[in-house]
């Protein structure tokens, strides 16, 4: 009896011993771009940011390049609860809460200060609790750029840059 009852006591401290010892608490933000796009920079800034606002209790671990699957993946995962966070895009996320295809009807922001208006303010307000429903957190709006074109071939700095590309449009 005696001896089970030392175990245990030395079983409670090694386990308020490991506890007191705690690491960080790290979190996964996956996304698309390469390590010189301008969304895995602002990613690391973003994660810089949370571990001094944190002093170091929280740390986001980036994975860009698709390391942790396709954008839909990434997301998917994101609601199962694999990865902690994505820079999905209204596309994504209007696949599983339809009312983000309102914001990406072609055309229907006028400007990029109206866009940042419309996200930031009463559509965020409309589309967190819809977002909350799937297991997810709207913590802002990510800027994906306001009518431009990306591809992978170059850059587009002209209108001559667009010679030889197929341009596709994301229908839902």
């Amino acid at each position: 009896m005696r001896s089970n009852l030392k175990k245990a006591l030395v079983s409670a401290l090694c386990l308020a011993w490991a506890s007191s010892a705690y690491s960080a608490v790290e979190l996964k933000l996956g996304h698309f771009g390469s390590e010189n796009h301008p969304s895995h920079i602002a990613a690391m800034q973003f994660a810089k940011q949370v571990e001094a606002r944190t002093n170091g209790e929280v740390e986001v671990e980036l994975y860009p390049n698709n390391a942790l699957g396709s954008p839909p993946e990434v997301l998917e995962q994101v609601i199962m609860g694999v990865v902690d966070m994505s820079l999905s895009g209204q596309d994504q996320l209007a696949k599983h809460v339809p009312l983000f295809d309102t914001v990406s009807i072609p055309f229907s922001l006028s400007n990029a200060e109206h866009a940042d208006r419309v996200l930031d303010g009463p559509f965020k307000d409309w589309a967190a609790p819809e977002l909350d429903k799937v297991g997810l957190v709207y913590l802002s709006s990510w800027d994906w750029g306001f009518r431009q074109l990306t591809n992978s071939v170059r850059p587009i700095l002209s209108p001559a840059d667009i010679k030889g590309l197929k341009i596709r449009t994301p229908l839902q």
